[in-house]
């Protein structure tokens, strides 16, 4: 008889256990799927986003398959111009085509994406893995940094704002990235080439010159009048 109720006692228990333990199953499932909400702090003219901004002028960068500090891109095909050029303090892994930026070893820290001389941009999208909390810095004097971000592949956008455009834009996080890949380029726009400091010299010099002889010419034509 006791035995009977100890076999039933212990059914009891194991079936209160696997309630609870379901129950907390559950619970944990609840937990994970809350949204994760990002933090993202700006300064200056650039504004920063998860997801894409979807611009009707969006260029891929296709990159050159490289082992190196410097890595080349080049937009709209793997042979287009104009070119934009990564750069990073230790090698980085490049992989051929539309694709990624991978650490060598475990991770890297810092990459700056720097478009060809003449031209400038608007915005960069681009996709990190399993993103650690990073800091974005623009050539148009611009900040962001991000945290509490989500897990898996992100896609992000930093865009100039306030009519201003990018030549450059600086990636950095301490814990590093492991990868970062599928960079794309809107805005892009060839600028008017400014005359350096010493053609402006020569330009003056010729034009006074050519003042010169002007003057000199007159002041013949007057003597041989008189």
């Amino acid at each position: 008889m006791f035995k009977r109720w100890g076999i039933k006692m212990n059914i009891i228990r194991s079936t209160v256990a696997s309630v609870v333990l379901v129950g907390s199953v559950a619970a944990g499932s609840f937990a994970c799927a809350t949204p994760v909400t990002a933090v993202i702090n700006t300064t200056g003219n650039l504004s920063v986003a998860i997801g894409q901004n979807n611009s009707a002028d969006e260029v891929k960068v296709f990159l050159d398959a490289d082992i190196a500090k410097t890595i080349a891109g080049h937009l709209g095909s793997q042979i287009g111009t104009p070119s934009v050029t990564f750069t990073s303090p230790i090698n980085v892994d490049a992989k051929n085509g539309f694709a990624s930026i991978d650490a060598v070893t475990s991770v890297y820290h810092d990459l700056t994406l720097t478009i060809a001389k003449g031209f400038t941009f608007t915005d960069l999208v681009f996709d990190i893995l399993s993103p650690n909390p990073f800091t974005i810095t623009a050539s148009n004097g611009g900040t962001a940094s991000l945290s509490n971000l989500p897990n898996g592949n992100t896609e992000f956008t930093a865009l100039s704002i306030n009519g201003t455009s990018l030549t450059s834009i600086s990636l950095h996080s301490d814990l590093g990235f492991s990868q970062i890949k599928q960079f794309e380029l809107s805005g892009v726009t060839a600028i008017a080439a400014v005359p350096e400091p010493t053609t402006w010299a020569m330009m003056l010099l010729g034009f006074s010159g050519i003042g010169y002889l002007a003057y000199r010419r007159r002041e013949s034509s007057a003597v041989r009048l008189v």
